[in-house]
């Protein structure tokens, strides 16, 4: 007779609540482009960075003190350039929006969001860059004795971008009036 298999991890709740089974993978995502008002999956993206940004701030002295009393003041947030990488597809409307960017010599800005799914293929999270426009793009190049993908390696410079969790959202509305943003 043989048993039912759980693959559910048995974890150990501790004192801070922590449980194994509500850690987000890193390899089941998506990426998606708003070019010419229409969203496209342009999929394939093997590596996504560029999700961080960090605090700028400035020491200041603080009133007339003699002590040299000082506070850090936020001057604001400088962000990492986004850089999607993936072997290169034959037929990629996102190539052929950069190749139209380069050709006349435009910054033509969109929002770019990168989607990381549950194991239903559902969102979990969801980072939306905003005004993304292309800074550089480049291939590994050929070597013959590989036996390797050509890969492609994009790189987008944007505003900022707002971090949401989207299985908390219900509609699109609650993205719109940031309900559950947090950066």
């Amino acid at each position: 007779m043989s048993k039912k298999s759980n693959n559910k991890i048995k974890t150990v709740n501790n004192a801070d609540g922590f449980d194994i089974n509500n850690l987000i993978t890193g390899y089941h995502f998506r990426v998606d482009f708003c070019v010419d008002n229409k969203y496209i999956k342009d999929i394939g993206f093997k590596k996504v960075s560029g999700l961080d940004y960090k605090q700028e701030f400035k020491q200041t002295n603080i009133g007339a003190s003699k002590k040299g009393d000082q506070a850090n003041l936020i001057l604001g947030s400088k962000f990492s350039d986004l850089v999607l990488e993936r072997a290169m597809n034959v037929d990629s409307r996102l190539y052929y929006w950069l190749t139209d960017q380069r050709d006349k010599k435009e910054k033509i800005k969109i929002p770019i969001v990168v989607t990381v799914l549950n194991h239903d293929h559902l969102p979990i999270f969801s980072w939306f860059f905003i005004n993304a426009y292309p800074i550089s793009w480049e291939t590994t190049g050929f070597e013959a004795e590989t036996n390797a993908f050509l890969m492609e390696k994009i790189t987008f410079r944007y505003e900022f971008f707002r971090r949401v969790d989207m299985s908390k959202s219900k509609t699109i509305a609650d993205i719109k009036t940031n309900r559950f943003a947090r950066n």
